[in-house]
């Protein structure tokens, strides 16, 4: 009897959900996983690309890997976060300065509604956004000093 309890109160005790814990993430589905490769290509073309110095096809393709990315975790995810990131960047190389200032926005909103404002993650993606137009105020050669130094 006391086994039975026992098990029983476990059974409950493991339904609950760990407090501050989100809910596991449901199983992706097959159509979902074939979309996750898809993103996947996505991704490295989009590296590629960048690394090369196309930006505006490396754009192209992050956009596509966003959409995908959207589809199969919904806009309130890491990983559209990221592609917000790098669109954001890639924005900034080519000082197209509303559409990064936009991505950089929204990356700042997914993640603080994932993270919680005082997290570091939303600072780094204040801080981002902040760079827009801390840069976009600078003359050609100081931008080309910034760039620069990143690299």
């Amino acid at each position: 009897m006391r086994a039975a309890i026992l098990a029983g109160l476990t059974a409950v005790l493991l339904a609950i959900p760990t407090a501050g814990q989100p809910p596991a993430p449901k199983p992706l589905t097959d159509a979902q996983k074939e979309k996750l490769k898809e993103a996947a290509k996505y991704s490295k073309e989009s590296d590629d690309l960048e690394r090369s110095g196309k930006w505006k096809e490396a754009i192209a393709v992050a956009e596509k890997l966003l959409a995908v990315e959207r589809e199969v975790f919904g806009k309130v995810h890491e990983y559209p976060a990221r592609t917000l990131e790098r669109t954001g960047k890639l924005h900034m190389r080519l000082e197209d300065w509303k559409v990064a200032r936009a991505a950089r926005q929204e990356c700042l909103e997914v993640r603080t509604a994932l993270h919680g404002k005082d997290d570091w993650r939303v600072t780094d993606a204040r801080i981002a956004l902040a760079d827009v137009d801390l840069i976009e105020k600078l003359t050609d050669d100081q931008r080309i000093g910034v760039r620069q130094a990143k690299e």
